[in-house]
């Protein structure tokens, strides 16, 4: 919609700035000979860092949901360590280490969406594992704790059952309060093999999440069009010429995408957009649609002649106007375009 201002120091229009990301990562030096305890704790962290780099650690705890367990970013493949050695997949039956009688090996998972009290309510949680037989096996949970530096992430220790075998890939749930989690893939003896991913399973990565689209009307991308984001962040971003848009947020959670033009011309399908939990990147298009005035003030007929609009006295005599400015707004009809001279009657 053209927007004219009749005096300098009208009303600016406000800007939109993307949010930022901002990775971070601790690397850490090999150490020799055997892992002390120091030092498995500094190999873990770097670990995470190089697996779930990108994500900051300025984003407060989410408050809790359905867990999500966190998968690798294009498959459902768990982000998972050996507890003790913090080695990947395929997990051995039996710990490299021996440091304790039960040599059982204990695997880390990592998850979304528990509360930071989740440690000292173990009796809340379960855990069970499919193999391809479709054969059922339990796991119990032994330690929960955030993990340092990402306040939205929990790390979980499960102990495999002393029942379950060489079966490669198996799908791993977690259950906390009756909130059953999404399945992920775990390698146990071997990796491959396995029973399919859940109908509807998708990667479940860490942050960030992009959320992305495109706004048109009548097939073209409009421009200029704000977006904003309501959730655990709250963000604003504007359409590009062609329509697009992309927000970036770094904590899971419940958003809701809402666009809006000045002056209401345009109305939106549908207005908005909600992405519960989310763990994943999203996209969300919307169609706008040109809405006509219902009670305009005037409707010019274009016939090819210049046409004039007298709108009488603004002020009544007497007032003192001091400093002011004033705005035209006019909407052309749809598919057509049009130029306007404004007077104020004296030249």
């Amino acid at each position: 919609m053209p927007r004219i201002n009749g005096a300098a120091g009208g009303p600016a229009r406000s800007g939109s700035v993307p949010l930022g990301t901002t990775a971070t990562s601790n690397p850490l030096k090999h150490a020799a000979g055997h892992l002390l305890p120091a030092v498995r704790r500094w190999l873990w962290l770097w670990a995470m860092a190089v697996t779930l780099g990108g994500a900051t650690a300025e984003v407060a705890a989410q408050q809790p949901g359905p867990p999500v367990l966190l998968s690798e970013v294009n498959s459902t493949r768990a982000i998972a360590l050996e507890s003790v050695v913090s080695l990947r997949e395929p997990f051995a039956l039996t710990s490299h280490l021996s440091w304790s009688t039960d040599r059982r090996t204990r695997v880390r998972l990592f998850v979304l969406n528990l509360p930071d009290s989740a440690g000292s309510d173990l009796a809340s949680f379960t855990a069970d594992a499919e193999d391809v037989t479709r054969r059922r096996y339990d796991f119990r949970v032994e330690h929960v704790s955030p993990v340092p530096g990402y306040p939205w992430m929990s790390g979980v220790v499960l102990r495999l059952s002393d029942d379950v075998g060489d079966v490669g890939d198996v799908l791993v749930r977690l259950t906390y309060r009756g909130l059953s989690s999404n399945r992920v893939r775990l390698g146990i003896g071997h990796v491959g093999g396995g029973p399919p991913d859940d109908v509807g399973a998708h990667p479940t990565p860490a942050p960030p999440y992009v959320i992305s689209g495109r706004i048109t009307s009548g097939g073209t991308g409009l421009g200029d069009v704000a977006l904003n984001l309501s959730g655990p962040q709250a963000v604003t971003a504007t359409t590009a010429t062609d329509g697009t848009y992309s927000v970036t947020v770094m904590a899971p959670g419940d958003y809701t995408v809402t666009p809006s033009l000045p002056q209401d011309y345009y109305s939106f399908s549908p207005p908005g957009q909600t992405r519960r939990n989310l763990n994943s990147h999203q996209v969300a298009d919307f169609s706008a649609t040109l809405m006509p005035s219902v009670t305009p003030s005037h409707v010019l007929e274009f016939d090819g002649s210049p046409k004039s609009v007298d709108y009488g006295f603004y002020f009544l005599g007497g007032t003192p106007l001091g400093r002011f400015f004033w705005e035209f707004w006019a909407m052309p009809a749809e598919n057509a375009s049009a130029t306007y001279l404004l007077s104020d009657g004296y030249g």
